[in-house]
This record gives structure tokens, C-alpha cells and sequence, in this order.
């Protein structure tokens, strides 16, 4: 290759316009001289330049040769310049003892020297980090963990602190012990929503009513769980259930007219007057006879026939079911469990209210058993109930 490599071409640096020049015209060494700043380091330069790719090389300048250095050749081109002197050659100048060092040697003495620095940089930062812990381990200074946790654990052990509220809960004399371990445990608590006084007030408060109660008898609650039907369906069909009546002759129902201003037939007073032992007649009071006893009897008996002497035991029955609620509540000292207390008598309450409207309703039928209830209850009675026996 470099028997064809005569002619370099080259503008830039000393050559201000195209200048070609011809190297190697007869033999394989060219000798090129001339004063300072002739253009030799240029020529050198440029030839360097040829060993690259185009897009690596100086955009100041422009140079080509008859025939392109070919790849596997570019390796084998040096240039002996100033620029190779400072990367090849070093002298580490000491007296007599200076160090001339080539090559590779520069090269390694480079990154020993880049290393000292990231040395010296890392035990810089080490010195600044070893401050820090310093600081972080005394428990003397505010930025340390130590100095809060010794000022949690102080707390704990204040008078009239933790110490002191868990001795008096287990009874003995010594303040209980505070630890790291105990610090540690109350810490992993999940945060109060609540500040520190309250949640102080609520701890004195609920410390005192412990004390109080420490010697208090056992309360003995018999809670009663009232057998009430799930719905009012049932209760509803038996009210609104149709009931024949009786066919009754003129003077049955001149009678029942006589004994009630209340209802067609008032089966409540026709039970009544057959369950009485009368001397007197209700009507006229004159004295009556044991025919007219008997007379009386057998027009009773027609008025209740045996149908609406069972419809009034299943009323009756009804009236059993839906009974006042009077449990008792049990009495705490010290407000002791009173959300709880008046949620209950809430309840209770509640379900008394409805259990009354639903035996007026069958007390309403009652009187006129032949009268049945269109719509016993209401749609807010029934929801009021279901409600009521849900809590």
C-alpha cells in the first residue's frame, strides 16, 4: 500500500488553500524539513487524520491522498509528535532520582493517579459519613434516635406515667420495670387519632372506675330472648281473615242492640253475659228465672258459635306472642358501658312501641271478632318492626 501512497492533499492549519504535496517519490522514506511553523506538524497531523473514519475526523480541516489507507494498515501508522510525547513520555521529576516512564506506563500511571483522587474523595466522604454517625449514636444531641427514645423511655418512668399506672392495674408496690423491650412493644402501636390529653383524661378515667370496681360483686344478668315471630304476616292474615257471622232472628238482635252501641254484634259483651251468673236482667233489671237464664244462654251460645270461639282462642294465642319486653338492664357504677346501655334501652324501647300498636290491633279485632281488618298495619309499621327486631 504505501508503494502507491505519493500524493497528500491537505488545506487547513498552515495551508490556507488546497496544497498537495508528494511524498515517497522514489524511495519508501520521506524526509521533510523546514523552519518552525512551516507546516511540518501539520503534514503529521494530517496523515494521522487519514487513519480515521471521515465522520471522526477534524471538521477544520480537508485532506485526501491518492490511495486510501487501507483498514488492516491503520494500525501500523505512528506519528512521532509533540502530542505523542505528552502521552507516551512522562518524567517524575525528584533530584536524581527523576523517573522517565513510556508507553504503557504513562497509561498506568494515569489511573494510579485518577484512583488517589477517587481515594482521597471516598475517605472524604467516609470522614463526613463517620460525623454523622457519631452524631446519630450520641443520645446527648436532638438528631439522634437515641435521644427521643431515651426521652419516651424517661416519660414512661415519670411519676404518675406508665410505670406507675401498670403497677397500680397488677397491684404491686415497685414501679413496673421500663425497657427497651416494653418501649419497643408500645411503640409499635398503631398511632391514637386522639391527642395526649385525651387520651390521658380517658386513661385516669378508666383507671379510677377499675380501682373502684376492684372490689365490687359480680353483676348476675338473666338476659331474656323474646320468641317473636320474624314479620307480622302471619298476625296480618289472622286480622284481616273473614269471620260469617251468625244468622240472628229479630229479637237475637234486638238483644245484642240492647246490650252494645258499639258494634253489629259485640261478641265481647255476649261472652260476658254467658260467662255471668245473673239474678238481673242487664236490659230491665227485674229479677230473672232459670228460664230465662236458660233463654238468655242459648241465645248467647248462637251469637258465639264454634267458630268464633276458636278464632277468639287464636287471637288470644296472638296476644300471648306479642307481650311487653321488661327486661331489666343491668347497672354499671361509674358510666360504665353507657353507649352501650342506652343503645339498649333504645332497643328496647322501640320494640315495646310496636309490640303495643300490634296488640291494640288484635284487641280491635277482638271486640268485633266478625269485623275483619282490611290492613291491619301499615308499610312503616311493618318496617318499623322488622327494624326494631334486627337490633
Amino acid at each position: 500500500m504505501f508503494e502507491s501512497f505519493k500524493k497528500l492533499s491537505i488545506q487547513g492549519g498552515c495551508f490556507d488553500s488546497v496544497t498537495e504535496l508528494e511524498l515517497f517519490k522514489k524511495d519508501p522514506v520521506s524526509i521533510i524539513y523546514g523552519r518552525n511553523g512551516s507546516g511540518k506538524t501539520t503534514i503529521a497531523y494530517s496523515i494521522g487524520e487519514l487513519t480515521k473514519a471521515i465522520d471522526e475526523r477534524n471538521s477544520d480541516f480537508i485532506i485526501s491522498s491518492d490511495t486510501p489507507i487501507s483498514e488492516d494498515k491503520k494500525d501500523c501508522v505512528f506519528i512521532f509528535n509533540e502530542d505523542f510525547v505528552r502521552e507516551q513520555v512522562r518524567v517524575e521529576k525528584d533530584g536524581i532520582n527523576t523517573i522517565v516512564m513510556l508507553g504503557e506506563q504513562v497509561e498506568l500511571d494515569e489511573k494510579i493517579t485518577k484512583l488517589k483522587d477517587d481515594l482521597l474523595k471516598l475517605q472524604d466522604e467516609y470522614k463526613k459519613l463517620a460525623e454523622e454517625k457519631d452524631k446519630y449514636e450520641n443520645a446527648s444531641l436532638s438528631v439522634s434516635p437515641s435521644y427521643y427514645f431515651n426521652q419516651i423511655r424517661d416519660g414512661l418512668r415519670s411519676d404518675g406515667g406508665w410505670a406507675d399506672i401498670d403497677r397500680d392495674l397488677k397491684g404491686n408496690v415497685q414501679k413496673s420495670r421500663i425497657n427497651d423491650d416494653v418501649v419497643n412493644r408500645l411503640m409499635s402501636l398503631e398511632e391514637p387519632t386522639e391527642d395526649f390529653e385525651t387520651l390521658r383524661e380517658r386513661v385516669i378515667t378508666d383507671l379510677n372506675l377499675y380501682q373502684e370496681s376492684e372490689n365490687a360483686q359480680p353483676i348476675i344478668w338473666t338476659k331474656i330472648e323474646p320468641k317473636l315471630p320474624d314479620s307480622l304476616v302471619d298476625v296480618s292474615e289472622l286480622l284481616a281473615k273473614p269471620l260469617d257471622a251468625p244468622v240472628l232472628s229479630d229479637r237475637e238482635q234486638r238483644l245484642i242492640k240492647l246490650l252494645s252501641t258499639q258494634s253489629r254484634y259485640a261478641t265481647e259483651d255476649a261472652q260476658r253475659l254467658l260467662e255471668s251468673d245473673w239474678d238481673i236482667c242487664p236490659v230491665c233489671y227485674r229479677d230473672l228465672t232459670n228460664t230465662d237464664k236458660n233463654e238468655l244462654v242459648q241465645i248467647l251460645t248462637h251469637i258465639l258459635n264454634k267458630e268464633a270461639s276458636e278464632y277468639k282462642r287464636l287471637l288470644q294465642e296472638a296476644l300471648d306472642i306479642f307481650i311487653k319486653i321488661d327486661t331489666e338492664l343491668p347497672v354499671f357504677g361509674g358510666n360504665l358501658n353507657d353507649k352501650e346501655l342506652s343503645s339498649a334501652l333504645i332497643a328496647r324501647t322501640n320494640i315495646n312501641e310496636i309490640l303495643q300498636i300490634v296488640r291494640d290491633r288484635i284487641n280491635q279485632r277482638n271486640k268485633n271478632i266478625y269485623q275483619g281488618i282490611e290492613k291491619p298495619f301499615s308499610d312503616d309499621e311493618l318496617k318499623i318492626y322488622s327494624d326494631a327486631l334486627a337490633v
